[in-house]
């Protein structure tokens, strides 16, 4: 039973380098740009058309592209999207595109704060995460999910009050932009169960409530404003 088990192993290990040998990054922007219909004449206007993001966020995304048209293209374009679906797909490719490529052009913003989003959530690199989540509010500091973002990395590795203070800003970003009013609510939720902790539990029960307001389908906040109100606070 053992000898099978490894034997196994040994066959998916070998599968994964035959996968890994046969993946180049000339194959992907090859396979990208065929998916995407990218060419010299609209890659920009497709790039912003498939880029998955909030409207100030796109916003950033084209005026990187515009200020940096002659550096970028359709190559970039194609690692840019191919970057994307890889982040997508929980892929630790996505890193190699980054490591190989991405990061040989002028810094990016979105880039920076996907490849946070990749170090944090797949790679489980939260100094790298930190990193990247500081570089992308520093290129765009209206960025409001890298600033949540970045506060979860400060709470995970224990900084707390930067973490505050970085839900604080991306609650005050997102909550005036219709498509990001989740992070909004998270980061009120956030901010709010941080004042309960400091023991200010007026304000902790205001920024609660705020969290329901940007999204009322909201259970873990709800809950918490229960548990409030039944303490008689």
């Amino acid at each position: 039973m053992a000898r099978g088990k490894k034997s196994k192993r040994n066959k998916k290990r070998a599968r994964r380098h035959r996968e890994s040998a046969r993946w180049s990054l000339d194959r992907v922007v090859e396979r990208t740009t065929r998916d995407f219909d990218l060419g010299s004449e609209n890659w920009r206007d497709q790039l912003i058309r498939f880029a998955c993001g909030p409207r100030f966020a796109t916003k950033s995304l084209e005026r990187y592209v515009d200020a940096h048209q002659s550096r970028l293209g359709p190559r970039w374009a194609a690692l840019f999207l191919a970057f994307e679906e890889e982040m997508l797909r929980q892929s630790e490719r996505a890193e190699r595109i980054y490591e190989e490529a991405l990061c040989t052009y002028p810094p990016c913003a979105w880039v920076e704060a996907t490849m946070g989003d990749v170090c944090l959530l797949i790679l489980g690199r939260l100094h790298r995460a930190r990193r990247h989540y500081q570089a992308a509010v520093a290129l765009e500091p209206e960025l409001a999910n890298a600033h949540y973002e970045l506060g979860l990395v400060y709470h995970a590795l224990g900084l707390f009050e930067r973490a505050a203070g970085e839900f604080k800003t991306a609650a005050q970003l997102a909550g005036g932009r219709e498509d990001e009013r989740e992070v909004a609510a998270r980061a009120s939720f956030n901010l709010g169960s941080y004042q309960w902790n400091l023991g200010e539990c007026a304000i902790s029960k205001q920024l609660i409530r705020k969290a329901l307001e940007y999204m009322p389908d909201y259970p873990e906040a709800q809950a918490s404003l229960d548990a409030i109100k039944a303490r008689g606070m």
